[in-house]
């Protein structure tokens, strides 16, 4: 497995690529230089391969709107706490700036939803075990008026 020391850095979009690879995976600049004795390519074909996609053009900085992925990552943390830590976790690990921020939000969301869903079982789990808790001491007393002899719920089978 290749270590983080073996990666390149584009020149271009500064994104970390595999020292393996002659083109940036988020925007298709050229890492290495391919001579044109290793590659040879007819002047009307483009130069890479006719089965693979051409490179995507990169993504410009005006349309990655920081505060809407914010708004998301907030909304995916505290509405899902178990998926978007995860999540979270997988952004932090990119190269990416961007991306690293927008995980730091949705991770904090997440446990901020984590710990008040927590709460919010044991609150729950604590009313369900006192309401049986009550219906016990009234069926404790119905079948106690039953063996004495009294009419109780149904009236019994006794003379």
């Amino acid at each position: 497995m290749p270590t983080f020391s073996d990666r390149l850095v584009c020149p271009s979009c500064g994104a970390n690529n595999f020292n393996t690879v002659s083109q940036c995976w988020r925007c298709g600049a050229a890492l290495n230089p391919i001579s044109q004795t290793s590659a040879p390519h007819a002047p009307n074909q483009p130069p890479y391969a006719a089965d693979r996609v051409p490179p995507a053009k990169p993504m410009q900085a005006s349309l990655l709107d920081e505060a809407a992925a914010n708004r998301s990552a907030m909304w995916m943390g505290l509405l899902f706490p178990y998926f978007g830590l995860p999540i979270g976790m997988a952004f932090i690990m990119c190269g990416d700036p961007f991306r690293i921020r927008v995980g730091r939000v949705c991770i904090f969301w997440s446990m901020i939803s984590g710990v008040i869903q927590t709460i919010l079982f044991m609150l729950a789990g604590a009313a369900f075990i006192s309401s049986f808790g009550s219906l016990g001491s009234v069926l404790k007393s119905q079948l106690h008026q039953q063996s004495l002899g009294g009419g109780g719920l149904g009236g019994g089978l006794g003379p």
